[in-house]
């Protein structure tokens, strides 16, 4: 070997040395747990629960959910009158009260509903509108 890479080895040891260092610690560290992970409470991701309020065979088209309310947009080949009374029997059944036509209201959520059936199509398409007071 020349002179010159012989003054390398102690720096290539040295940088070695301390990989291995640095390595061993990333792999033997095992951080403290302050607090349980049962007891960290998280943003509430869902404030109306919306179980049972699709009518039967309808399909998901669109979700939309923001700080203020969702929107949510269905489609269903039910005739418009048999979902109407769908919403008019299922909403106030679930604490849903009617303040008017197609409006609801529970607590301090508004629901509005609106039910729509183009000429071009075979489905209708409902539209569920809530926004939190």
């Amino acid at each position: 070997m020349t002179t010159v890479n012989k003054k390398y080895i102690p720096a290539i040891l040295l940088i070695g040395a301390l990989y291995l260092a640095t390595y061993l610690n990333f792999m033997l560290f095992k951080p403290k747990v302050l607090t349980p992970l049962s007891t960290v409470k998280g943003v509430e991701t869902e404030r109306v629960n919306l179980t049972g309020l699709y009518p039967s065979e309808s399909k998901e088209i669109s979700i939309a959910k923001s700080n203020d309310g969702e929107q949510i947009t269905l489609s269903s080949k039910k005739a418009l009158l048999e979902i109407q009374n769908f919403y008019s029997v299922t909403l106030p059944r679930t604490g849903w009260k009617n303040t008017t036509v197609n409006t609801y209201v529970r607590e301090d959520t508004i629901l509005f509903l609106t039910i729509t059936k183009p000429e071009s199509s075979q489905e209708a398409i409902i539209n569920l509108k809530i926004i939190y007071l």
